[in-house]
């Protein structure tokens, strides 16, 4: 039997519509926030109550439905030219995750500078090196800031290991 044959621009068609459906995705998990936002401001449980919901609708874990959440509301309220790129499916979820995750804990003034060169970063580089452009970018525009960003960074990382024999691992 043959193997079916599939052009490139088939493919790249295909990839655009997924990461289309991936940013409708992000946009109605960061709409569900709202609407539980406005359901229960009164009892300011909302963050833990939407991230679980998500989790259970999505089939996911409560960590990946806050990572859905948090691109959601840096997209929709601060990032718009990284929103346009990954709506119009030329940006795939696992850059806008990186651009969002570095970008989040930067004042609104500096990531107004630097989106433009981010969304150009995410065009070009997969999501690791992606990583260390942006914080090229950030060291070249604003080097005090991403030094003391950097430093916050540190403390959320950790290192541990796992002691199981042949299964012994580095966290």
């Amino acid at each position: 039997m043959a193997a079916p044959v599939v052009s490139l621009e088939a493919l790249i068609a295909a990839a655009r519509e997924e990461n289309r459906h991936a940013a409708r995705k992000i946009a109605a998990c960061y709409d569900f926030h709202l609407t539980c936002i406005a359901q229960d401001a009164k009892h300011r449980r909302y963050s833990r109550y939407g991230r679980t919901e998500l989790a259970v609708a999505l089939g996911c874990s409560a960590t990946v439905a806050e990572a859905y959440i948090s691109a959601g509301v840096a997209l929709h309220t601060r990032m718009p030219k990284l929103r346009g790129e990954f709506e119009a499916g030329e940006i795939d979820f696992a850059r806008v995750r990186v651009a969002c995750r570095i970008l989040d804990n930067l004042s609104d003034a500096l990531v107004d500078l630097v989106e433009g060169d981010v969304v150009e970063a995410a065009r070009r580089f997969s999501p690791g090196p992606l990583e260390k452009e942006i914080w090229e970018i950030l060291l070249r525009v604003a080097p005090e800031e991403a030094a003391a960003l950097r430093e916050f960074a540190k403390k959320f990382r950790n290192v541990s290991y796992a002691p199981a024999g042949e299964l012994a691992r580095i966290r």
